[in-house]
């Protein structure tokens, strides 16, 4: 369970509370801006232990609030991006103004409470810069490997040029394969299944930190690799991802796949996914 401040400035009010209800269950203390002039106001006068930042916001966005935070009060205070974007330059300019760390806004609650509370934990500044370090790598390497592809031919992330697009594909196929017959067919079905798989690539992602700048990549390539869903159905839902993730259906399926994911990692080939074959279960707890 965490504990102490945590401030948050996010202009969409259905994600603020989200946030802050979830964080405040787990012994956070929360209050939250709707921009970055309003978060500034709140650090004259509060001292948290983590500012998280939206990028997007209205009169002052994530980084530029995140500069004047450095300006003023240094590098002490940890400052984690909340983003719904997947765009390279743009993490990496967020690094760049003096953040820490940053999160995909769909990300499980869990993998947020995760990361809060890796960076709430009272430590030096210089290990908060080491830590700062390594998530500035991460970016930096996947901006390097994204501009190579950039000036040949764009090699799409699929099982055989990525060894992680494996992994997570014969899980996700495994899963299916204890799936009723034409699982899939219905909305809820098809909802359902996004959520499973992106649950699975959290698991991933909280393992690999390279992964995360092209988080959405991958989310795409397995869905593909396993044909789980149609070709122009995944497009289509892949567009609508923000709105979709925010469904309870979604939440349920994610929260599993993520799990089975941990599951399978510490009880190896003896673990058997049945999570899709629980649907009609998991959506009428």
């Amino acid at each position: 369970m965490g504990s102490g401040l945590i401030i948050i400035a996010e202009d969409n009010a259905t994600q603020r509370k989200l946030y802050s209800e979830f964080l405040e269950s787990r012994g956070f203390t929360v209050v939250t801006a709707n921009n970055g002039h309003d978060a500034l106001t709140l650090l004259q006068t509060l001292k948290p232990k983590v500012l998280i930042l939206d990028i997007m916001m209205p009169e002052m966005d994530g980084i530029e609030t995140c500069r004047r935070v450095r300006e003023r009060l240094g590098s002490g205070l940890p400052i984690i991006f909340l983003t719904a974007a997947d765009e390279l330059d743009k993490l990496d300019e967020c690094m760049q103004a003096g953040g820490n760390d940053y999160l995909i806004k769909t990300a499980s609650l869990e993998n947020i409470l995760a990361r809060i509370s890796y960076w709430a934990r009272p430590t030096s500044i210089w290990i908060n810069e080491q830590r700062r370090e390594q998530a500035l790598a991460a970016v930096k390497k996947a901006v390097i490997e994204e501009e190579a592809r950039g000036q040949g031919k764009r090699n799409e992330l699929t099982s055989k040029t990525d060894d992680t697009v494996r992994q997570m594909s014969d899980f996700v196929m495994a899963a299916q394969s204890q799936a009723p017959k034409g699982f899939g067919a219905t909305v809820e079905q098809k909802l359902y299944l996004l959520g499973y798989v992106t649950g699975v690539v959290d698991h991933w992602a909280k393992l690999k930190l390279s992964m995360r700048p092209r988080y959405l990549d991958y989310l795409r390539s397995v869905l593909k690799e396993t044909a789980i869903l149609g070709v122009h159905e995944i497009e289509k839902m892949m567009d609508a991802y923000e709105e979709l993730a925010e469904q309870t259906i979604f939440r349920i399926a994610w929260e599993r796949g993520q799990w089975e994911s941990d599951e399978a990692a510490a009880q190896g080939s003896e673990f058997v996914a049945k999570g899709l074959a629980e649907f009609e279960n998991a959506v009428t707890v």
